[in-house]
């Protein structure tokens, strides 16, 4: 698939799977580019006693650009009947890339101009995703009986900079400053969870499983201001969670009422760190969930919960 427009709105897409007795292989590649061009005006005046004191306009320009890029690939693996075990990636490539010009003119009570300045802002932000994940599906004789698994490991980085640079003008044409930032982030996240479905009898079932989640952040931010190091806003953050969980359900229908009832346990842990000691932070617990749902059909179209 192929898409073109204007302003610059470009992209392409392949599909491809492939199919067999035992096997199922599937992929996907897509690349976008857009630009996104526009223009603001700001007229502000000022008045006292329907006197014009003074008045300002402003004029931006923006260029926005964007490009992105998707890769996705995995397959199935038929076991037998009763069991299926998928396997799959996904890449995410982005690049952000923007600037913005302002112009300020300045204007007095008899409109003529006091004063003109002018501000560029360059942002550019890159950015890589990664993600690997398996699944595990298991059926059986018995219908409405399922296990299924899952582990996902996803881990990302980004590097977010801005760049302003200010200077008047008019009447008199001043040295430049300068404001600069960086933030460099990265994150590593591990998933993983497994529920079993057990019909009990006819009308009744019994559900349970576990799930966890094992993630790390890390954030280094710096700020320039005329190339000059700010202290007080540099620092570099480490976040660590640990999100453990297990819960028991049980449910039932009885004509046109039916109700579940279920019990969660979670259990957490949250570290934080940085390079200057100012945000260690160091939190564990444990909660119950208890759940409880009632349902009333009044017909197959009504009910109340």
């Amino acid at each position: 698939q192929v898409t073109a427009g204007t302003p610059k709105s470009n992209a392409l897409n392949y599909n491809a799977n492939y199919k067999t007795e035992k096997f199922n292989v599937f992929s996907n590649l897509s690349r976008r580019a857009i630009e996104a061009p526009g223009t603001l005006d700001y007229v502000q005046i000022n008045r006292n006693d329907q006197r014009v004191v003074s008045s300002t306009k402003q004029h931006v320009d923006i260029a926005q650009n964007f490009k992105m890029t998707n890769l996705y690939l995995g397959g199935d693996y038929y076991i037998d009947t009763k069991n299926t075990l998928t396997f799959s990636y996904y890449l995410r490539n982005v690049k952000n890339s923007n600037t913005t010009n302002y112009s300020y003119d300045y204007f007095d009570s008899t409109d003529q101009v006091d004063q003109k300045s002018m501000a560029i802002n360059h942002y550019r932000e890159p950015q890589n995703e990664n993600q690997l994940e398996i699944n595990y599906v298991k059926t059986f004789e018995n219908p409405g009986k399922k296990f299924t698994a899952n582990i996902q490991y996803q881990f990302w980085n980004d590097d977010e900079n801005e760049h302003i640079t200010e200077q008047q003008t008019f009447p008199a044409l001043t040295p430049k400053n300068e404001l600069r930032s960086r933030d460099i982030e990265s994150s590593k996240d591990l998933l993983f969870q497994a529920d079993y479905v057990l019909p009990i009898f006819e009308k009744s079932h019994l559900e349970m499983g576990i799930k966890g989640e094992i993630r790390r952040i890390y954030s280094d931010y710096k700020v320039w201001d005329n190339e000059v190091l700010i202290d007080s806003l540099d620092n570099l953050l480490h976040y660590d969670e640990k999100i453990y969980g297990a819960y028991v359900q049980y449910g039932n229908r009885e004509k046109k009422f039916q109700y579940s009832l279920g019990l969660r346990l979670e259990h957490s842990n949250t570290r934080s760190t940085d390079r200057k000691a100012i945000f260690l932070n160091h939190k564990k617990y444990t909660d119950l969930f208890p759940t409880l749902f009632l349902t009333y059909n009044f017909s197959d179209s009504n009910s109340l919960q």
